[in-house]
């Protein structure tokens, strides 16, 4: 039996213009369990985390936070938190360079 030490499960988006457009559905072999995600870089970031040794369990869409940026109130919904082997745990949100 799987002892899990991040205290998170994946908040499921309903798939719709904002998420899921490049919706990808996979088993997680680190955390034994179909893993949703909902976009090409989401992806591929997953791939990365999946192949990293020192990354022991993770958790996509693990939690929600709000933020006041340029005066107003911002959403959003982390893409992973990684558990490293050393005990570290880091929060991700990936996104594209703009240019």
């Amino acid at each position: 039996m799987r002892h899990y030490q991040l205290p998170y499960t994946p908040i499921v988006m309903p798939r719709s213009k904002k998420y899921g457009n490049n919706y990808w559905n996979s088993k997680g072999p680190k955390v034994d369990r179909d893993v949703i995600l909902y976009s090409d870089l989401e992806y591929d970031h997953w791939v990365r985390i999946e192949t990293t040794p020192d990354v022991i369990e993770y958790c996509e869409q693990p939690l929600e936070i709000t933020y006041v940026l340029n005066d107003k109130q911002h959403r959003t919904i982390f893409d992973m938190c990684e558990l490293h082997r050393n005990g570290s745990r880091i929060f991700v949100e990936v996104k594209y360079e703009k240019t």
